[in-house]
């Protein structure tokens, strides 16, 4: 995708959930990974925007995790910047 001219980024939760799950011999290529993407914030804002995400499924009946409400709140933000 990058050779593409995609972006590739990912917020700090998806650098949690990774490191989180990772084995310790995988450390030195997921970081090398990482290096060559954005990291987008979590803001203030982008709490906000994620709780709208959130509920606003759950009022069409679905359920939504905060965390990959807030992923998405992040990431919308990065693309209208």
């Amino acid at each position: 995708m990058a050779d593409a001219g995609h972006k590739l980024a990912v917020t700090a939760i998806n650098l949690g959930e990774v490191y989180g799950g990772m084995f310790p011999h995988e450390q030195a290529k997921i970081e090398a990974l990482f290096e060559r993407m954005d990291v987008y914030p979590i803001s203030e804002a982008t709490g906000r925007h994620g709780g709208l995400i959130k509920s606003g499924w759950a009022r069409r009946g679905r359920t939504l995790a905060l965390d990959d409400a807030l992923i998405a709140a992040a990431s919308s933000s990065a693309c209208r910047s």
